[in-house]
């Protein structure tokens, strides 16, 4: 293999970034999901509703009633999930990235290592 197929295949792979970054929505999207989803099978429920064209056939005061039961409900159900959400850091994101390619020693880890004397020193 000569050395500009080499250069090409390094130019290929996404770069560290990028991947830490989906690595992050995807810890994210694993952190939000089993506190989001009550609120999606309420809209869901209130979609099927909708469909059958039942707030529509109701009285003005039970389609009211309706609709703020939703609104109490989604709110019930999203005001908790977001206030416990926390964000997951760089740190996490190459956990997960080295835990799902199967790196062992924590190579990405290492990258962020400094020496423990400073950089001063030129034996080191």
């Amino acid at each position: 293999m000569s050395d500009s197929e080499r250069s090409q295949q390094r130019v290929a792979a996404p770069p560290l970034g990028a991947q830490l970054r989906l690595a992050g929505a995807a810890l994210l999207w694993e952190r939000l999901w089993p506190s989001l989803w009550p609120a999606v099978g309420i809209a869901g429920a209130f979609l099927v509703l909708a469909l059958f064209d039942l707030p529509a056939r109701l009285p003005g005061v039970l389609h009211a009633a309706l609709l703020v039961a939703v609104a109490g409900g989604l709110a019930a159900t999203l005001v908790p999930a977001l206030r416990g959400l926390r964000l997951p850091d760089r740190g996490a994101e190459r956990r997960r990235m080295e835990q799902a390619s199967g790196l062992t020693h924590r190579p990405l880890t290492a990258l962020a290592d400094r020496l423990s004397g400073g950089g001063d020193d030129p034996a080191a």
